[in-house]
């Protein structure tokens, strides 16, 4: 559509988020999608390929308070680290 991302969507799913957490890539992602994709390929970035630093993850609290924002009807995971 040539208009900019949606910061609520998960970049590989491109559904909205309930648990958004930043990878060492700056990217966001779903905390299920990412954990799964790191226990399975390591700490390689989902959007890139490239191999991250570590594999530490951090709750994006911008991200989430854009999605109760934009989608009241998402129901949000527990805060969690």
């Amino acid at each position: 559509d040539g208009g900019e991302a949606d910061p609520t969507l998960d970049p590989i799913t491109e559904e909205v988020m309930t648990d958004p957490v930043m990878a060492a890539d700056g990217f966001t992602y779903e905390r299920g999608q990412v954990e799964d994709w790191f226990r399975r390929r390591g700490p390689v970035s989902m959007v890139t390929g490239a191999p991250l630093p570590h594999p530490g993850l951090v709750p994006n609290h911008s991200v989430r308070a854009l999605i109760q924002a934009r989608h009241p009807h998402v129901l949000l995971a527990p805060w969690r680290n």
